[in-house]
């Protein structure tokens, strides 16, 4: 019994019982081609605008800092109008020539801002500060002349529109990763087997090659030290950077509400708008100070005595702890046993998580001075092996906890690979 696959097709056996509560089959595919120009779509303008409006201007505005003074003279100055649709922006419009080198040059770029913006009443004070014949000192490039600036000071929206793109990119790219990750799994070789407690068979060794699941590399002693899958550093500046993107573009708005408040008008609507938003903001600063106390929890580190444990077999384990291990009120380490379903509807797609097997290895409550010790975890013999399929697949892991008074608690999950319970055909 069990399930036959040739050549990438699935095919159940007549009698075949699933042991544990694991998905069928999913339907087709992901919508792999929609993914890649979502993505794009959200990568190339989110590229485009974070460059020509955030990060090439601050580039220019640390590369000006040595550029050198030359006599200027304005020729004509005015507050340029653009009308849209439905807004209407303005531009600072400067032309002025200097002298370089024996030689006269002209220009019209005041900033290293190139684009347009509300607020007609600031650009109109720039524009008065220099009437046509009005002399000034401009900044000139020594390596290039003709590239030369007024005003080379930072700016606050360079930083804000940088930040603000690169969410764009930031799901845009994630998105197109997503979506060219399901192309390889759509055009490619599935990296697992689907198998039940009746074990699975393969025609061909060329099938065997191919379906053959991810193994763990043991070292020279036959020990596989695991990786931990959460990491609180890596949480932080993720974090981090979400926070800095989102209140930074809240803090356009913020700082227009001030503004109008200091002119007397109260944006009540806009307030009210901006809460739940203001909120979120909020969360995420104090989660991510939540993830950075984290990062100086005790390190744990866990090894198996023998690499790629079979279903049935008892395997040893090694853990290890560093750091202020004396913090720790509890500590366990669980076996778990995932199962992980893919279904789609439409154009969107959802991953739920099933633990189907659960047993604690290691309980302690006190750790005091104890900072290592060894175990064994004993695989059940009638339970999913670890398998990585399109839709579905089964995840074991050992999963540890520490309970720290007054403080987050420790946590990692550090998963490996189950092959089948030896007998059976694989």
């Amino acid at each position: 019994m069990g399930i036959t696959i040739r050549r990438g097709r699935r095919r159940l056996n007549r009698g075949f019982e699933a042991t544990g509560p694991v998905s069928s089959f999913a339907g087709k595919g992901a919508p792999s081609r929609f993914l890649v120009f979502f993505g794009l779509m959200f990568l190339l303008p989110g590229l485009a605008i974070s460059w020509f409006f955030g990060v090439r201007p601050i580039l220019k505005v640390l590369e000006a800092r040595d550029w050198e003074e030359a006599p200027a003279r304005v020729l004509e100055s005015e507050v340029r109008t653009h009308r849209g649709s439905d807004s209407t922006t303005y531009s600072i419009q400067i032309s002025y020539t200097y002298e370089w080198g024996g030689q006269t040059f002209q220009s019209d770029r005041y900033d290293f801002w190139s684009g347009s913006s509300s607020g007609y009443q600031s650009k109109a004070r720039v524009v008065r500060q220099y009437p046509r014949g009005h002399e000034f000192m401009a900044f000139v490039n020594p390596s290039n002349p003709s590239e030369s600036v007024i005003n080379r000071e930072f700016r606050w929206a360079y930083a804000i529109i940088a930040g603000f793109s690169s969410l764009f990119v930031l799901v845009g790219g994630g998105v197109l990763a997503l979506g060219l990750r399901e192309r390889r799994k759509e055009n490619g070789p599935v990296s697992g087997l689907y198998a039940s407690g009746g074990g699975a068979s393969i025609e061909s060794p060329s099938d065997a090659n191919n379906w053959m699941p991810l193994l763990d590399t043991p070292d020279a002693r036959g020990k596989v030290t695991l990786k931990n899958r959460s990491s609180p550093i890596a949480a932080a500046i993720g974090l981090f950077i979400f926070a800095l993107i989102w209140n930074g573009f809240l803090s356009v708005f913020l700082v227009n509400i001030w503004k109008s408040w200091q002119e007397g008008k109260a944006e009540i609507f806009m307030i009210l708008f901006l809460t739940p938003f203001l909120l979120v903001g909020l969360a995420v600063i104090v989660f991510f100070f939540y993830t950075v106390l984290a990062s100086f929890n005790p390190r744990v580190s866990l090894a198996l005595a023998t690499g790629n444990p079979r279903m049935g077999e008892t395997v040893g384990l090694e853990w290890n702890l560093t750091g202020a291990v004396h913090r720790l009120r509890t500590f366990t380490i669980r076996l778990e046993g995932v199962e992980r379903a893919t279904t789609s509807s439409g154009n969107s797609s959802h991953t739920h998580e099933n633990v189907f097997f659960r047993s604690d290895v290691v309980s302690i409550k006190g750790m005091r001075a104890l900072s290592a010790g060894t175990g064994s975890i004993a695989l059940p013999a009638q339970m999913m092996h670890s398998f990585d399929m399109v839709r579905n697949k089964v995840v074991w892991r050992l999963v540890v906890h520490g309970g720290i008074d007054f403080w987050p608690d420790l946590r990692g999950s550090f998963p490996f690979t189950a092959l089948p319970a030896s007998g059976r055909r694989s």
